[in-house]
């Protein structure tokens, strides 16, 4: 007799588990935004559900410096293996209603307008062509990549060839006069070194025919559902013409570019950013105005409070966009202002990162001492409005140029143990073990 198992369909598998655990390993304090995306990618892979519609659309909110545009450059590090492995629209240059040319197109007879078909046309793709969206995805394909290195092979071949062929072709030079005839005396000797050349002309011949034919496979080779990521970067920036183009694409993954040709959004994760509602935002959780740190919340108030978030978040953005817009979204995730506890965090996500990079070129280890990190968090959030973006900044400022002076005098060598920590004058200074069991200390 069969009996019926329960199936658990609320844990995420161990693909989106890895994606998660990747993106929520650098990007703190933003675990719902995450999450969600990463339940949407989870769907589209498996290939169950079909429809016209992009992977996810999402509206980021909140202020400047929290992770929204973090959030593009991981999925396009995961996916691609490349942080700059998407397409970033910055909405502020597409103000104007004729900027808008330059993501569709400019129609026939217009400066700009491009037709591929035309091997005359010395035109622009637009940027939302659909071979410009998805060139990522192709780059990184294995079947691209191992068809570009037959190719290569093959072009390299034949440039030896009319190297070869070339050097024989100087040697007829002494068969022919002033005039440019051939003295019949000197027939056999030419015929005999035009049959030594002909197998590199035939042999020439066939490697052309190659390289034919590996180049139309790359024109022609389709990748399986080629995945792509678009960020439009501060979307309240932009004019309406985009909105109206963006509505497009969410409704039926589809845009017509000027040209009439058409691109496919099916594969695509499309991002916005927009700081609309942050100055509430903070207003909210500081509402005296105080410099530094936004307030610490208990943990009992924090649903509540990111409840008053999103709502005051979502007042502003209704006045900053129209209704239609906001209703097609698949997600609106507002990105909290980042507390003293998650700041800490990212400090220890820069200091591991800088210590791989050290790694790669010259293997020591580096030991930070807890004031050290506090140091550069005071330093990187002297400015509260700039979040985490200036952490990265004061990590190299403190560390990198001292590291490389220390190891151009000789002072460091390879496998060398190296404390980091803050003196008497709080400034950050560079230790280490002698062999006799004394430390070395050299500012």
């Amino acid at each position: 007799m069969k009996r019926r198992i329960r199936l658990d369909g609320e844990k995420p598998s161990e693909k989106a588990l890895r994606l998660l655990e990747f993106m929520l390993s650098v990007i703190k304090g933003q675990d719902k935004a995450v999450k969600d995306l990463a339940d949407a990618i989870e769907v589209f892979e498996s290939e169950m559900f079909t429809e016209n519609k992009p992977i996810y659309v999402g509206l980021c909110a909140g202020p400047s410096g929290v992770g929204k545009t973090l959030t593009a450059e991981l999925l396009a590090e995961y996916w691609f293996g490349d942080r700059n492995a998407f397409t970033k629209i910055p909405c502020e240059a597409y103000s104007e209603s004729h900027s808008i040319s330059k993501l569709i197109g400019s129609p026939a007879g217009y400066v700009g307008h491009w037709n591929p078909k035309d091997p005359r046309d010395s035109g622009t793709a637009p940027i939302l062509f659909q071979g410009s969206i998805d060139k990522f995805a192709k780059d990184t394909d294995p079947k691209m990549i191992k068809a570009k290195e037959e190719f290569n092979e093959k072009v390299k071949e034949l440039i030896q060839l009319n190297y070869d062929l070339a050097d024989q072709m100087v040697e007829f030079s002494e068969f022919f006069d002033e005039k440019g005839n051939v003295d019949v005396k000197k027939w056999p000797l030419l015929n005999k070194k035009l049959k030594e050349a002909f197998p590199i002309l035939a042999e020439r011949e066939k490697v052309v025919s190659e390289v034919n034919r590996l180049a139309a496979m790359q024109a022609f080779t389709e990748v399986k559902r080629p995945k792509s990521i678009i960020l439009f970067d501060e979307i309240e920036k932009a004019h309406p013409a985009l909105h109206n183009i963006l509505l497009n694409i969410i409704d039926k993954a589809q845009l017509q570019l000027a040209n009439g040709m058409i691109t496919d959004f099916s594969n695509s994760v499309i991002l916005m950013t927009t700081n609309v509602g942050s100055r509430q935002i903070a207003e909210i959780l500081n509402p005296k105005g105080k410099l530094g740190f936004v307030q610490k919340i208990e943990k009992k108030e924090e649903s509540v409070l990111d409840k008053e978030i999103y709502k005051q978040s979502l007042e502003e953005l209704k006045k900053a966009f129209p209704p239609e817009f906001l209703a097609r979204l698949d997600r609106i995730s507002v990105y909290r202002p980042l507390g003293p506890d998650i700041l800490r965090k990212i400090v220890d996500v820069e200091l591991r990162k800088f210590q791989e990079k050290v790694l790669k070129s010259f293997p020591v280890t580096l030991v930070f001492d807890e004031r050290v990190k506090e140091f550069i968090l005071n330093e990187a959030t002297d400015k509260p409005e700039n979040g985490a973006r200036l952490v990265k900044n004061k990590v190299y400022k403190y560390l990198r140029k001292p590291l490389c002076r220390l190891k151009n005098k000789g002072f460091i060598k390879e496998k060398d143990i190296i404390y980091v920590v803050l003196n008497e004058k709080s400034k950050i200074v560079f230790e280490k073990e002698e062999e006799d069991g004394k430390d070395e200390k050299k500012d």
